[in-house]
């Protein structure tokens, strides 16, 4: 199996999050979840806008302690934009069947993870846009496809694009 390649497609991403980041006003609705993990910290970066009002919440969570605390959009979206800024992405098909049926996750805490539930609506748009993905993040083409090489066998990547499933899909 050949893992499918995402750092396209989040560099897109990237310029509309950057856009709903600082000029949410630009959008006649957005729902957007942001869940960043990497080394026993967890980012949340949550904003909703309706009906012209925004709705924000931005907090992180130390695994060791299980304790959210509340930060500043800018922190939050720092981390978020910094995981954007990586060379190479991975994506989960959503698939987490393991051998025996049970579900379970493979995320591991060795390479960053971020899911990311958008939708949005522009003003003017005849309809709204919605994605559903978990990327792992890369420093690196080699380095993404080098983990991709040690869980080939296993359903848990995409390994074609555009992908559609119940649980993630590209744009739709």
């Amino acid at each position: 199996m050949t893992a499918a390649l995402f750092a396209d497609y989040v560099t897109d991403l990237k310029v509309l999050l950057d856009e709903i980041d600082s000029t949410p006003e630009n959008f006649r609705s957005f729902d957007l979840h942001i869940d960043l993990a990497h080394k026993g910290l967890l980012f949340v970066y949550e904003t909703r806008r309706k009906l012209g009002q925004t709705d924000s919440i931005y907090y992180a969570r130390m695994a060791k302690t299980g304790a959210n605390k509340q930060v500043s959009q800018k922190t939050a979206y720092d981390a978020v934009s910094a995981f954007l800024g990586l060379g190479q992405f991975l994506a989960l098909s959503g698939n987490f069947t393991g051998a025996d049926g049970a579900e379970g996750t493979t995320v591991e805490g060795d390479y960053p993870t971020c899911a990311i539930a958008f939708t949005y609506r522009r003003t003017g748009m005849p309809k709204a846009r919605s994605m559903r993905l978990i990327f792992l993040g890369f420093s690196s083409d080699e380095a993404a496809i080098a983990h991709a090489e040690t869980v080939a066998d296993t359903p848990t990547l995409i390994d074609m694009r555009p992908f559609h499933s119940d649980r993630v899909w590209e744009w739709k």
